[in-house]
């Protein structure tokens, strides 16, 4: 029931003719394998950008946290040179906190974009589901993989 199989610049067809029903989508298991491999090679840079800033952010939470925690009560700071690196985790501990925590955010919305989609998500990003009439129907319709090829599609 696919139409078109020229590659992702056009979006390939699944035709329905009534609903609910189960449809096998040809050559799906195929493409959506060769997806979830290209997911999981991605480039090297960025996990190691991600798991810097999993690092960084992480441990300016932690620094900061004991300084907020278990800091001093009064610090001692000169006013000829000013703080040196070690007060000034004394005297800020909460903005500290604050930017581990941003930081920390930063990595965490990076490596949720990598997650893979699920086969009902990619069948109704990379194809479309047209109806008897030629009405594109991917809004208007529930997809459950069922499993290989096969996918029950239902109106919502």
């Amino acid at each position: 029931m696919m139409q078109g199989h020229e590659g992702k610049a056009d979006k390939w067809e699944v035709r329905v003719s009534s609903l609910p029903r189960e449809y096998t989508v040809e050559e799906f298991t195929e493409d959506y394998a060769d997806y979830i491999a290209s997911e999981l090679d991605k480039d090297w840079r960025d996990d190691l950008f991600s798991w810097s800033l999993k690092w960084i952010g992480s441990g300016l939470c932690f620094v900061g946290g004991l300084f907020l925690i278990f800091g001093p009560s009064t610090i001692m700071v000169s006013t000829f040179s000013g703080p040196n690196f070690f007060q000034i985790f004394q005297l800020y501990p909460a903005p500290i906190v604050s930017v581990g925590g941003i930081i920390f955010g930063v990595h965490k919305w990076i490596s949720q974009s990598k997650v893979p989609m699920t086969p009902e998500a990619y069948l109704l990003h990379y194809y479309s589901v047209l109806g008897p009439d030629d009405t594109e129907l991917n809004e208007r319709v529930d997809v459950r993989h069922v499993g290989e090829d096969i996918f029950y599609i239902s109106c919502i």
